[in-house]
């Protein structure tokens, strides 16, 4: 019981979303026409729920998904479920799912959506800018350069272009029923694009920022000045709007938004899939660990991933992270040993990790840093 509605007919369901699209413009725009995506209901008569299916860089790369109307709806859920793990409707090679839902009351519902697996909630900020006056131009570092992102970046062969504005630029050349109005710019320094900022999902008159910056280039202001010119280039060209969103950990996409005058709307929740088990179960491990539920944390790590041998360095430190918090010292000091045998060389994020600070002046500490550093 599911069953995909005709472009020509998106403006039906558009009433289920409106509480959404005030801080989700790609569904908006896939709504009105603008961006790709396919559109999902329960009844083509009378739909009771909706599911919209979209993407940032490409279907391959992972679906962004809405779902609205009637939550209870268990007959669709398990269609839309069945249909997600048999990707009926979402490419073969997407790795992970995205959802952002209305009303909360999905939130119950989405264990039988996205079976096996237990949604893992993200907390998100909303906030937008309708007026911009920073004169970012006087502070471009000396040997940088600020450029439009467009095709003309192909043409120089000595620029170095990262592979992720490659694919900015192939997706706005592939979209081209109706053509997309997105747009960006670039820092370059050294003949190399080391930041970059777009506008994405235009529609209706509003945008939304999406930046990157190399970690070689980091904490050097170069977010805020190549995304200043992106808004200021957005809201003197028809844009009345531009919006963001980001993790509610993210704290360095919010220092950069609150900086360049962004103001913040309604806070939201997304959840996600991701198909690979263990990373599913690390990142759901880690959500639990960032709240300070540090035995949500150890419970998954123990019960579904300690028997596993393909298991990747992040898991060991994180279930150490764990331990930590519970007070478990022996436990912990387990875990940290198997990362220093297993090779675990990132002495510094372990002296950054509060969870540890207690035992930093221990010998059995010292011992261990000193191994992960090679000293002994």
């Amino acid at each position: 019981m599911i069953f995909q509605l005709e472009p020509s007919e998106y403006n039906r369901v558009r009433p289920f979303f409106n509480e959404m699209i005030e801080y989700q413009l790609m569904c908006s725009a896939v709504l009105e026409g603008d961006y790709p995506g396919k559109i999902y209901m329960d009844d083509l008569t009378s739909p009771e729920t909706v599911f919209i299916s979209s993407f940032i860089s490409s279907e391959d790369d992972g679906v962004w998904g809405f779902l609205a109307g009637e939550p209870n709806n268990e007959e669709f859920n398990r269609a839309l479920n069945k249909a997600i793990q048999n990707r009926e409707i979402i490419s073969e090679k997407a790795p992970i799912v995205f959802l952002t839902c209305h009303p909360e009351g999905w939130y119950e519902q989405l264990p039988t959506v996205l079976h096996p697996q237990q949604p893992i909630p993200m907390h998100r900020r909303y906030y937008e800018c309708r007026e911009f006056t920073l004169d970012w131009g006087t502070d471009v570092p000396e040997g940088y350069e600020i450029r439009r992102l467009d095709e003309t970046l192909l043409t120089d062969p000595q620029l170095k272009i990262p592979d992720d504005v490659i694919k900015i630029l192939n997706k706005w050349r592939s979209i081209s029923d109706p053509p997309l109005k997105d747009f960006g710019f670039v820092c370059i320094r050294s003949n190399r694009i080391v930041s970059w900022a777009t506008i994405d999902f235009i529609s209706g008159g509003v945008g939304e920022a999406g930046i990157f910056t190399l970690s070689g280039y980091r904490r050097r202001g170069l977010a805020t000045i190549v995304t200043a010119a992106a808004v200021e280039h957005g809201l003197s060209h028809e844009l009345s709007q531009i919006n963001w969103t980001c993790t509610e950990d993210n704290h360095a996409s919010i220092r950069t938004a609150e900086k360049l005058g962004f103001e913040r709307g309604q806070d939201y929740m997304m959840y996600c899939m991701i198909f690979d088990e263990v990373q599913h179960l690390g990142n759901l491990a880690y959500y639990y660990l960032e709240r300070g539920d540090y035995s949500e944390a150890v419970e998954i790590f123990e019960e579904d991933l300690a028997s596993r041998d393909d298991l990747p360095l992040w898991a060991f430190y994180d279930v150490a992270r764990g331990w930590a918090g519970l007070e478990n010292e022996e436990k912990m000091f387990a875990y940290l040993n198997t990362l220093a045998e297993r090779g675990w060389t990132e002495v510094e994020s372990l002296e950054r990790c509060k969870e540890f600070d207690p035992w930093h002046a221990s010998p059995e500490w010292i011992a261990l840093i000193d191994r992960m550093r090679g000293d002994k």
